[in-house]
Order: structure tokens, then C-alpha cells, then sequence
């Protein structure tokens, strides 16, 4: 199928020199009014709002009472309807219509219980940050005459729409790759999240800017400092809530083995220190307790001293955009800003899959040598597939100059297919294929295609060092 051979023509050719249990403080959360047998209205506010903003509820009714939208979704359990929600309001869709399959039998008692359960406790729990982005929302439903639920639909309000949802989602990702490496323990993980944060962020003394976005553009009150925190520690596999206490918010964080609290507001607001203060870094509820106030019953218990030197260089993986893999739920793939490709999680989305390479040193190889890239198979689903290979160059190349190759060999059809790197890259630690690759490779509709994908680094020497793959389209 794939031999060494077709590897021949591009060495030639290179040696030629060609180139992210919490029960909110819900006493007085949502009372809602049941669907009638033809159609019932109500508008919420979100809780963690009520008393901190004057909300000017807008209209939001639909336009058109007498009849409902057309519907996106046809769902018939609370997981489907669960997931249809939060797809929708992780777009920042204003306008959700659902519609129930023929025969379900949810009830409006039934539907109003996933309501509750959805927006009281699971999503503040699951996924904090995009909880805490809308503001109120205008529901209703439609029932049969057997009082089945047969539509319901939401218009929601946001703190910002998707234009600027998909530039934080951007600028988060980057960063977060920016400052934190795969091998790094949750804790240093959690502590540069926070000095990001300190030093970025500034508070809002007009007490007007409340949203994660905000944050991120440079200042916000403390709402805005405890959602930008959990978003971005959920990017980097961190677990931790959001507490709203009197009249304030901060972040409790799961981190070597136990809860703690984490502020970063508040280790943010002395003006006059030049520094970065840990005051409230991994405190527990006795050291939190002295001027923090919150119900302790909503949330876990943080009893424990914090110790970092207990987990210090431990390191743990868990579902982030480094290790996306292990997001092995649709909600665990939206937590880290991600999206559901049918059967894994895609950090920047499913028009590009990442392939990348085995962790091993390349091996020290003559082109007489010959890798079999059938030991190395990697299956893919049909799509628009970047092929984006990295190699884990040996030591003792490392800072030296070599030129790149990849060569792309097509069995069914006895083709090939060159890719040329420079010559006088400089071999890094881990040096990445990124943009050797002229453009992604189209296989819509190619179910069943094998090929092959070679690629290394030829030295001044003529030393020549690959290694390869199989791919294999679902």
C-alpha cells in the first residue's frame, strides 16, 4: 500500500533544495406559569441579577402570538432538550424554538420540572459562565388537549450578542494557549489564569460593565472578574463555580484535591500595590468567612488549608482545549467553548481536523530505513481535514537548521502529492508542520479513502529523519 518508495521522489526533491453540588441561591428563583391548552406566557429574569441591575425587561414576546415559530430542533427527552438550550444560548441565539416528537409524552408539569432543573441547577453548575450571560428571557409553550407539550420557545436576552461572543471565544483560546502549557499542574494553571486577569483587568467604578466580555475588553465589576475566571480556567482544564454572595461574586476552585476559594477581584483592587497579591488565592470558608458572606449550604464545603506544595508538579488531564480528547460529552465540549463534532469535541470547530503525530522522537534513520505507516493509523470522518502534523525533534538536533518535507502518497490512486519546507528552519524542542500545508485537504464524500503521509527534516548532512501515518476516512 504505502512503502518507502514513495517517499524517494520527495527526498530527491528536498536534497535538490526545493522547498471549563452548586445550587444557586434559588429560594426566589423562577415561578412559572403552566402552558395552557393552547399557549401560556411568562418573562424571567436570571437570579443572579435580580438586585444588582435595574433591568429594563424589553419586549420579548415574538411577534405573532397566534402561532409559533418554525422549529430548529425536534427533542423528546430532558438530555435533547437540555442540549438543544445550550447549544442554542452558547450562540448567543436570541430567538430558540423546540419543538416535542409526536408521542414523547412530556407533560407540562414535566416541562416545567426540566426547566427548573435546567436553569436552577444543572447549568449553574455545569457550564457557570454562559449561565451567568443572559439577563431575562420571554418563554412559552403550546399543549395538546391531553395536555402533552408540543412546542416551546424561548427569546432570551444577553449581555452581548455573537459577534462579540465569537471574538471573546477567540481572543480566550489564544490567550489561554498563550499562557499555559499542557505540562503545567492545575494549580500554576489556576495562578496564571489569575495574574492574567489582575493585570489585565481593571475595576469598573461606574459599576456599569458586568459580563465576562467586558472583562476581557479591560474592565468590569466583580460579575465580570468571576465569569472571565471560569471561562477561562474551564479552557484550561480547571473545575470551579461561580459563588454569588451579598452583593458580591468570586470563584471556588477544585484544584489539589479539595475546594478553594479564589478572588480575584479583590486581590485586584489596591491601587497602590505594583505587584500581584494572593490575599484571596485557594482560601478556606474559616479564612474566606472573615470578610466574604455567602450561603454555605449551595455550595462544597472548603474545609481544608490550602498547601500547594501537596500537588505541586502533579500533573492531571482533564477535558481542556489542550486535551480535547477527553471531552467525552457534548456539555464537557461546550464548558471549554468547544463544539460537538458527532463524536468528539473540536476546539476550534469540525470544518478542520488536527492531525497530529504520535509522541515520539522521530527515529535517527537513514533513508535506507524505512517506517511503516501502517504501525501509525489514524481514522478521520469525512470533511474538510487539515493535515497538521508536529515531531518531537531528538536532542541533539535541536537548534539546528534543517529543511522540512511532507509528501502526501494516495494508494487507490498511484499518486503523490510534495510539500516543501524552507531550508534554514531551526529545529525546536517540538517543531510543528503548521502552514506546510498549503491548504486543507477536501474529503466530503470520500467514506473509505487511505492515505498515507510521510514527513521529517533533512539535515546539512544529508541525515535524514521522518516518520509516518495512515489515514483512514470514516
Amino acid at each position: 500500500m504505502c512503502s518507502k518508495t514513495h517517499l524517494g521522489k520527495t527526498v530527491n526533491l528536498v536534497r535538490s533544495g526545493i522547498e471549563v453540588s452548586l445550587i444557586l441561591f434559588v429560594s426566589v428563583l423562577f415561578m412559572y406559569a403552566p402552558c395552557l391548552a393552547g399557549q401560556g406566557e411568562i418573562v424571567l429574569v436570571n437570579p443572579v441579577w435580580k438586585g444588582v441591575l435595574d433591568l429594563q425587561i424589553r419586549d420579548l414576546a415574538p411577534k405573532g402570538l397566534g402561532s409559533f415559530q418554525a422549529c430548529e430542533e425536534s427533542i423528546s427527552s430532558y438530555d435533547e432538550f437540555y442540549l438543544s438550550l445550550i447549544r442554542a444560548m452558547r450562540s448567543k441565539k436570541t430567538d430558540i424554538s423546540i419543538c416535542f416528537v409526536q408521542g414523547s409524552g412530556v407533560t407540562v408539569n414535566e416541562f416545567l420540572e426540566w426547566n427548573e432543573r435546567l436553569f436552577e441547577s444543572e447549568l449553574p453548575q455545569e457550564v457557570p459562565w454562559l449561565f451567568w450571560s443572559w439577563t431575562n428571557m420571554y418563554r412559552r409553550c403550546s399543549s395538546d388537549a391531553q395536555g402533552l407539550v408540543t412546542q416551546a420557545t424561548y427569546s432570551i436576552d444577553y449581555w452581548y450578542g455573537e459577534d462579540e461572543e465569537d471574538a471573546l471565544e477567540t481572543g480566550l483560546k489564544a490567550t489561554v494557549r498563550d499562557l499555559i502549557s499542557p505540562d503545567m499542574d492545575m494549580v500554576t494553571r489556576e495562578k496564571k489564569v489569575h495574574d492574567w486577569i489582575a493585570n489585565h483587568v481593571t475595576y469598573d467604578d461606574s459599576l456599569e460593565r458586568h459580563s465576562d466580555y467586558d472583562a476581557y475588553m479591560g474592565s468590569a465589576v466583580c460579575e465580570g472578574y468571576s465569569v472571565l475566571t471560569d471561562r477561562m480556567l474551564s479552557m484550561a482544564g480547571v473545575s470551579d463555580l461561580i459563588i454569588y454572595g451579598d452583593d458580591h461574586s468570586w470563584n471556588l476552585v477544585n484544584v489539589c484535591g479539595g475546594w478553594f476559594h479564589l478572588d480575584v477581584t479583590w486581590d485586584d483592587l489596591d491601587l497602590d500595590w505594583d505587584g500581584i497579591r494572593y490575599d484571596y488565592f485557594n482560601l478556606s470558608d474559616w479564612q474566606m468567612g472573615v470578610d466574604h458572606t455567602w450561603d454555605e449550604n449551595n455550595y462544597p464545603s472548603a474545609s481544608q488549608a490550602f498547601d500547594e506544595g501537596a500537588c505541586q508538579g502533579e500533573i492531571e488531564h482533564r477535558c481542556s482545549i489542550f486535551e480535547p480528547e477527553l471531552c467525552d460529552t457534548e456539555l464537557k465540549c461546550i464548558k471549554i467553548s468547544g463544539i460537538w463534532c458527532g463524536d468528539h469535541c473540536g476546539v476550534d470547530g469540525c470544518s478542520q481536523i488536527l492531525l497530529a503525530a504520535p509522541e515520539m522522537p522521530l527515529p535517527a534513520l537513514s533513508y535506507s530505513s524505512y517506517v511503516n505507516p501502517e504501525e501509525n493509523v489514524i481514522a478521520v470522518p469525512a470533511g474538510q481535514v487539515l493535515l497538521q502534523p508536529s515531531i518531537q525533534v531528538p536532542g541533539e538536533d535541536r537548534g539546528k537548521e534543517a529543511t522540512l518535507f511532507a509528501y502526501i502518497y494516495l494508494p487507490d490512486f498511484g499518486a503523490g502529492i510534495d510539500f516543501h519546507g524552507t531550508s534554514q528552519v531551526i529545529l525546536d524542542d517540538v517543531t510543528s508542520f503548521d502552514g506546510l500545508f498549503p491548504y486543507p485537504v477536501d474529503l466530503s464524500g470520500q467514506g473509505g479513502l487511505v492515505f498515507c503521509v510521510y514527513y521529517g527534516y533533512l539535515l546539512p548532512d544529508e541525515a535524514l529523519k521522518y516518520n509516518a501515518y495512515t489515514v483512514q476516512v470514516s
